[in-house]
C-alpha cells in the first residue's frame, strides 16, 4: 500500500493564486493532495490594523495542532536578498541571485519533525523521498 500525501496551507484569504498553482503543481502526483485553510482578511493596506491581520501567532497556534503534518511558518515582512547561499539546494548559482525580497520561512516542520528553522537545516542526511513525477499540465510546453 503506498502511503498518501497531504499537504497543508493556512493562507490569507486574499491571496488567489496559491491554491490553484499548489493544485497544478500535485495533479500528476499519485496519492499527494493539496488542504487549504484560509484565514480571514478584511482589509487590504499598510496601516497596523490591516497588518496586524497577518499576525503569526495565531497561524503558528494552530499549526501547533497539525502536530504530524508537513508544512512552511513563513515571516511575510522578513526582508531578505537571494543568494546562493541560502536557498540549500544542490546547485551552485541562482537566477534569483541578489533579488531583495520580503518574506522568508522560519519553520519548516515534515512528518511532525523540525527539518529547518532559526536559518539552519535541522534534518539529518538522507532524511526525505525523492518523488519523481511529470510537468505539471500548466507548465509544459505547448505543441504548436
Amino acid at each position: 500500500m503506498r502511503k498518501r500525501t497531504l499537504l497543508g496551507d493556512l493562507t490569507p484569504s486574499s491571496n488567489t493564486v496559491l491554491e490553484p498553482l499548489t493544485q497544478a503543481i500535485v495533479s500528476d502526483l499519485e496519492d499527494v493532495t493539496a488542504h487549504f485553510g484560509r484565514f480571514r482578511v478584511t482589509e487590504i493596506s499598510l496601516n497596523e490594523s490591516a497588518l496586524g491581520q497577518f499576525n503569526n501567532r495565531p497561524i503558528i497556534e494552530a499549526s501547533k495542532l497539525l502536530a504530524d503534518a508537513d508544512l512552511v511558518i513563513w515571516d511575510q515582512d522578513r526582508k531578505v536578498t537571494i543568494n546562493n547561499n541560502l536557498l540549500h539546494h544542490n546547485v551552485d548559482y541562482t537566477p534569483y541571485e541578489g533579488m531583495e525580497i520580503r518574506g522568508w520561512p522560519e519553520i519548516t516542520i515534515s512528518r511532525g519533525e523540525v527539518i529547518w528553522a532559526d536559518g539552519e537545516v535541522k534534518a539529518g542526511p538522507g532524511r526525505g523521498e525523492l518523488l519523481i513525477c511529470q510537468l505539471p499540465a500548466a507548465v509544459r510546453p505547448r505543441a504548436h
